[in-house]
């Protein structure tokens, strides 16, 4: 993300530094870990917009999967960045890094693309990491856990090993042999195998170093013992040498081609640990939020600023921090003041007056800091609801900033910064000013001050000032696009609440907080001396705005509670008219049909009667087709069925279950619907898009699981329990089926009559009254035996 244009020393200032720290803790790996301590914000919308969007998929998948597979993934980019150049091949340990490594790319691949739907964000950057399961299949074979080759690496080192082997044994035979000769006993310092310079050697009494033919390969300190290679065993040590020297050639061959293998894929690799580095970054990003209870940030494309709750994110770290070990954000979370705060809607410059300690830098720097983490790709600690821009720059001129180094005062360090701040400012930057005008003389600093603002205002910068300045207030009421807040201050308790009130001025209460904090009472009366001979009325005019606007707010409380219950009530009265109306467009429906069939029936019995009468009643039976074809559900389902295509999903009345259309015949009003594993041919009347039934009052009731309504079919539907028949039965069955004959379909719950027969594709039609259907044999049982009053077999 481009990162070029945000301010670093607006980074350090609002503590972004320690909130990178903070999340860093999140990662899964190292490669996050450094992601995240390297994070800078961005200014590009879009990318913000995605980044944003990653951070919730990965809260998502977080939520319901828990930790991500990062096992054994390791930052080994500076070793894959080297490799080209290196002299000597990877080492063993080396590469089980990188297998390991390789494994978790695969792993976090695979995890995510059984999340592809659900996080498409991030699948479209765990598709693009690498294949290297090939390259983890021979380091893996090679290269054991404890850091050495495998035997099986190669044939040649599998038999190198054996013969090594074999020559230790002989060697160590040849010593215990020489060791425990009764000539040459009392010639020793003790019976022990030993080695110097990784040859054996036998410790023997200087006395007698000569009486044991051999090399003298060390001696001891006090020059007591001698250890001589006896010359028994030199021809075998050589040649044990020899063996050794070309395991170690063969071990150099097979880790070069494992090296070689790894820097074919190099870049690929390189890419894949990149990708892999965003993704935990994403996952730290989510784990963060998930912590801090922070929501994803609308992204607007106006310089727009509404934060709803807003919280410091190091205030709730600190304050868990102080609560000891165990204790999580959500047990601090309510001893943070939340903070509410827009700009850039009705007025883009927002001046903050309130007592000190009253929190004015503590808003300033949580409005900079979000606006920070947003364009970081960062969730917010906030509510749902609030939305930031992308500001192109963030200025901040926060706390003492005295230089030493640069012999500038407080103010001269202020100025000089605020210099700079007004040179890039303009309509798309943030800018953050704490006490606005102070540190000099308060007339001029107020000059200064103004003279700030009106220069911001003119370039449309969006801007939060602090300030105890009165005459600042008085700009902000006298300024078009210009907002007095002010942090409240409780009189009862002489104690700040932290809350912004946006629209009114604050007093500093001085007086107030020398009183609580101990100030002794001749001062504070001399002060209200001093006060009551000046320039009397700000201070009580600010008490009396405060006033009133407190009564404004329980009036309004008042009146969103009873707004509220009357929203409520309004909606249960609209939900209960839904449904009466709803019952009663079924039970006209109901009606409706039962009189159709009535009059159906009547007219087909009519067909033989004498003219007029035959005629009257096909009058009547298309009259009664007319106004049933009229009523509210009857034109929904001929929407319904307008509507229906090949491959939805439907419920079949009769049935009383859901199938699949595979098929619609307009022309004779039919679909083929494909229920389990068979094909029925339903009549447009007897398919719906959702099942209705009625209760006693004549209320419906909504099913929209198939499986319960099959399980609501009557006991004489239910299929018969019956032991399973062997295989040459169930061929007799078949064999001799025809035409006419009875079968039992489990998949209808009924029994049906056989209409026609396809042995070749071994499939049968059935009929049920009036609906036909296509079976496999496989679906089809004998029918059920008939049963006498009693229930049992006839």
């Amino acid at each position: 993300m481009s990162s070029a244009q945000i301010d670093p020393h607006t980074l350090g200032v609002l503590e972004f530094p320690a909130v990178r720290d903070v999340l860093s803790t999140y990662a899964g790996t190292a490669l996050g870990k450094a992601e995240a301590l390297a994070l800078l914000p961005g200014a590009c919308i879009e990318t913000v917009r995605r980044l944003i969007a990653e951070t919730g998929e990965m809260a998502s998948v977080v939520s319901a999967a828990g930790r991500l597979p990062f096992a054994g993934a390791r930052d080994i980019r500076s070793a894959i960045a080297a490799i080209t150049t290196l002299h000597a091949p990877l080492e063993p340990a080396d590469l089980l890094d990188a297998a390991e490594t390789l494994e978790a790319v695969s792993a976090i691949r695979q995890f995510l693309d059984a999340r592809k739907d659900a996080a498409p964000r991030l699948w479209d950057l765990a598709a693009r990491l690498g294949d290297f399961r090939a390259i983890i299949a021979e380091i893996l074979r090679c290269v054991d856990s404890d850091n050495t080759l495998r035997d099986s690496a190669s044939p040649e080192l599998h038999d190198l090993r054996r013969r090594i082997a074999g020559l230790r044994e002989q060697i160590n035979d040849r010593m215990r042999s020489l060791a425990g000769s009764p000539d040459i006993q009392p010639l020793l310092e003790n019976r022990e195998l030993l080695t110097r310079n990784d040859r054996p050697v036998l410790a023997v009494k200087a006395s007698f170093r000569r009486m044991i033919p051999g090399m003298l390969l060390d001696k001891s300190n006090t020059g007591a013992t001698v250890f001589i290679e006896p010359h028994a065993v030199t021809d075998l040590v050589n040649e044990l040498e020899n063996t050794r020297f070309e395991e170690r050639r063969e071990i150099t061959r097979i880790l070069w081609e494992l090296t070689r293998m790894v820097s074919s894929r190099a870049d690929d690799i390189s890419r894949s640990l990149d990708l892999l580095a965003q993704i935990d970054l994403a996952y730290a990003k989510a784990r963060f939020a998930i912590e801090f209870r922070m929501a994803s940030p609308a992204i607007n494309d106006e310089p727009v600023l509404h934060v709803v709750e807003a919280r410091h994110p190091l205030l709730l770290y600190f304050a868990c921090r102080a609560r000891g070990a165990g204790v999580h954000v959500g047990d601090v979370f309510t001893e943070v003041v939340p903070l509410s705060a827009r700009l850039g809607e009705d007025f883009d410059a927002l001046i903050v007056t309130g007592p000190n300690t009253g929190g004015k830098t503590v808003a300033l720097k949580t409005l900079g800091l979000l606006a920070l983490m947003a364009q970081a790709g960062m969730h917010i600690p906030a509510a749902h609801g609030s939305a930031l821009p992308v500001f192109a720059n963030v200025f901040a001129d926060i706390g003492d900033e005295q230089s030493i180094e640069q012999s500038l005062s407080t103010f001269s360090s202020h100025m000089t910064n605020i210099a700079r701040i007004l040179d890039g400012a303009h309509r798309n930057t943030l800018v953050l000013l704490d006490e606005l005008g102070s540190g000099t003389d308060p007339v001029e600093g107020a000059a200064l001050g103004t003279a700030i603002l009106s220069f911001l205002h003119d370039r449309e910068a969006r801007v939060v000032a602090t300030t105890h300045l009165g005459s600042l207030k008085t700009y902000a009421y006298t300024t078009p696009r210009v907002e007095n807040a002010c942090m409240e201050f409780d009189r009862a308790t002489l104690k700040p609440t932290f809350r912004l009130i946006t629209g009114q001025p604050g007093s500093s209460n001085a007086l107030a907080i020398a009183t609580r904090l101990g100030m002794p009472r001749r001062v504070l009366d001399q002060t209200r001396e001093l006060l009551a001979s000046g320039q009397p009325g700000e201070t009580v005019l600010v008490d009396q705005v405060q006033e009133a606007r407190h009564a404004a707010e329980e009036t309004r409380a008042k009146f969103e509670t009873l707004r509220n219950e009357l929203e409520q009530r309004i909606q249960r009265i609209d939900a209960e008219r839904r449904t009466q109306v709803r019952a009663a467009h079924e039970l006209l429906e109901r009606t409706v049909r039962d009189v159709t069939t009535t009059v159906g029936d009547f007219a087909a019995a009519a067909q033989s009667a004498p003219n007029p009468w035959a005629d009257k009643a096909r009058e009547l039976q298309a009259l009664v087709h007319t106004v049933a074809s009229g009523t509210p559900l009857a034109e929904l389902h001929a929407r319904f069925i307008e509507q229906v295509k090949p491959g939805d999903r439907v419920y079949v009345t009769p049935l009383r279950c859901h199938g699949f259309v595979r098929e619609i015949r307009r022309r004779h009003g039919i679909m083929i619907i494909a229920i389990e594993d068979g094909l029925f041919e339903i009549p447009f009347d007897q398919v719906s898009d959702q099942p209705f039934v009625f209760d006693a009052q004549g209320a419906s009731k909504t099913k929209t699981r198939a499986k319960s309504v099959k399980t609501a079919a009557p006991p004489e539907a239910q299929e018969p329990k019956q032991e399973k028949e062997p295989p040459e039965r169930v061929r007799e069955f078949l064999d001799g089926l025809k035409e006419g004959d009875t079968i039992y379909a489990p998949v209808l719950r009924s029994a049906a009559v056989v209409t026609s027969i396809n042995r070749a594709k071994k499939t049968l039609r059935v009929r049920i009254g009036v609906l036909e259907a296509d079976l496999p044999f496989s679906k089809i049982r004998r029918p059920r035996p008939a049963r006498n009053d009693a229930g049992a077999p006839a």
